[in-house]
């Protein structure tokens, strides 16, 4: 019984590998999104209107970033559910995936004190909160950035 003992060792282990994997693909797609997210937002001088789950940001062109459902999510390597991040600019026809498994964007828009405003003229920063899950635990990037050439606190 000693082969047969190693042998469930070694898919425990091989499983455990998979699960940590899983947490650091979790992770690293926050944090790609996050980074993406953030260096948008620093190079644009306004946000057209003011949506909690949706992020629609003025450069010299038009972004959108939002959630979509994830249509491959049968297909993945890792127990990981969540959506994808799209970004879309408004000379594109069609969407660009940016980052996996995320389960929760939520953005906040902040007016020159800091304060929580739903006026988009007077949003000078954004904070945003991406949320991810892996086995029953959250994780989570949140940040704020602060649109380009405004007056921030």
């Amino acid at each position: 019984g000693l082969r047969l003992h190693a042998e469930q060792g070694h898919q425990l282990a091989a499983e455990q590998q998979q699960q940590h994997n899983a947490r650091l693909e979790l992770e690293d797609n926050l944090m790609i999104a996050a980074s993406l997210l953030a260096e948008d937002i620093s190079k644009s001088t306004a946000v057209l209107g003011c949506e909690s789950q949706q992020l629609i940001l003025q450069q010299t062109k038009i972004i959108y970033y939002n959630l979509g459902e994830d249509q491959q999510a049968s297909a993945h390597v890792y127990p990981l559910e969540g959506k994808i991040l799209y970004r879309r600019e408004h000379t594109q026809q069609s969407r660009q995936p940016m980052a996996n498994f995320i389960s929760d964007l939520v953005v906040t828009y902040l007016d020159k004190n800091g304060e929580k405003t739903t006026e988009a003229d007077r949003v000078c920063a954004v904070e945003f909160v991406l949320e991810g899950y892996w086995r029953e635990r959250v994780f989570q990037q949140r940040q704020i950035v602060r649109l380009e050439g405004v007056d921030y606190l």
